[in-house]
């Protein structure tokens, strides 16, 4: 049996009014369960009012979670800023990772050179998949 490559699917999008820490922990609960059930790793950051995520695995599942993005009210102005094969996986291996501590976010953003006021359209996707991996990486809130 030979395994799939890898694909990636990088988005951003504005936070819907009244994402507070109740909706926060469903959409952990929700997405760590689903990601679990499709063999998907996931990172996100949350950062003045934008979520930013990468999410890895088979081809089909991927675009499946942002089809469901797509109509999710928690999320507006969606824009997809990658999808493809790539040869590895970036993340770690977590079904969900979420960071949403300013200090450390803007602590990535610099390492990448983001300028203020924070665009996430001007990242790009290499940049993007660095700051969302290291976000996975500083272990904020993981489900694994």
């Amino acid at each position: 049996m030979s395994i799939a490559q890898p694909s990636r699917l990088l988005y951003h999008s504005r936070i819907a009014p009244g994402f507070d820490a109740g909706a926060r922990a469903r959409l952990l609960e929700t997405s760590e369960r689903r990601n679990g059930e499709a063999g998907l790793r996931s990172g996100l950051v949350a950062y003045r009012g934008v979520f930013m995520q990468a999410l890895e695995g088979d081809i089909d599942e991927v675009t499946e979670v942002f089809r469901r993005l797509l109509v999710d009210p928690r999320h507006h102005g969606v824009t997809l800023v990658h999808l493809g094969a790539v040869e590895a996986n970036a993340l770690p291996p977590v079904r969900m990772a979420m960071l949403d501590e300013e200090e450390i976010v803007e602590e990535l953003l610099a390492q990448h050179r983001a300028q203020p006021p924070f665009d996430p359209g001007a990242l790009g996707a290499a940049a993007m998949t660095a700051i969302i991996r290291q976000a996975c990486l500083a272990r904020t809130f993981l489900v694994d």
